[in-house]
């Protein structure tokens, strides 16, 4: 099966404004035998699925499913999942300064004017420090549903981020928007440093995640073992790619400890 590998690439594919279908674990079968029990199947493009099991990402192309399962995933909505690239510098004092991009086309028969998605509970703390940037170099602000004032009385409320463009995107165009923030990440523990990415989107999410940790970290435990890991300069690089259906709480998770602790 000449097709199917770990996915390591960065260029990713992002539907705003169009949600996104819901995916169910099921028993994936390939052509050659290979079989994923309580794996889920997504559709990334019409000829290209990644399945996501406990451990692993993969990516198989519809020549390699059986045809069982093949004829399954064409019945179900063909929405690619939200897609979000994010590169987490760890400080030592415990804050984290996030990079993240998200490429977008507009696969509608008009101009998109707006973009949304949706603001997991989490990210409300972060909100007010994050800044979006189109491929112009143009600084967009967000506009939020509920509104920010009516955040502390609803703490568990889905918030819809709407983001105006500066330039609308014609039918079939493509932009890349870079956004960037520094936020309080890590929590203390008895046991060490906590880095915590929680997940619990308000829809199907696929997540590249890359954490660079600080000069001197020691890692003691990482949940779940991640896709890939690295020496850089004196910094250790984890990285992570997972599929987060709609509400799914599977936190990546880092414990670490520091020199002289």
């Amino acid at each position: 099966m000449k097709s199917q590998s770990m996915i390591l690439t960065t260029t990713l594919l992002f539907v705003l404004g169009l949600g996104a279908a819901a995916f169910a674990r099921e028993t994936v079968k390939l052509k050659d035998g290979t079989t994923y029990p309580d794996a889920v199947l997504v559709r990334l493009t019409p000829a290209t699925y990644i399945i996501q099991t406990t451990d692993n990402l993969f990516q198989v192309s519809q020549d390699d499913l059986a045809p069982a399962t093949l004829k399954a995933a064409e019945s179900r909505p063909g929405l690619a999942p939200l897609i979000s690239n994010t590169y987490a510098e760890v400080h030592a004092d415990g804050t984290v300064t996030s990079y993240f991009t998200i490429p977008i086309i507009n696969r509608g028969k008009k101009a998109m004017t707006t973009t949304r998605w949706g603001l997991a509970p989490w990210e409300r703390s972060h909100a007010a420090g994050r800044h979006y940037v189109d491929d112009r170099g143009v600084t967009l602000t967000p506009d939020y549903s509920p509104g920010v004032e009516k955040w502390p009385a609803h703490p568990q409320e889905r918030v819809q981020v709407t983001l105006p463009l500066a330039v609308p995107l014609a039918p079939g165009e493509r932009m890349t928007l870079t956004g960037s923030e520094t936020a309080v990440w890590i929590h203390d523990t008895d046991q060490g440093h906590v880095f915590r990415f929680p997940g619990d989107y308000a829809e199907d999410r696929m997540v590249w995640l890359k954490v660079r940790m600080p000069s001197g970290a020691h890692v003691s435990a990482m949940t779940p073992a991640p896709s890939a890991s690295f020496t850089h300069d004196g910094h250790e690089y984890l990285m992570w790619r997972h599929f987060f259906k709609k509400g799914e709480k599977f936190p990546l998770e880092i414990l670490y400890t520091l020199d002289g602790e």
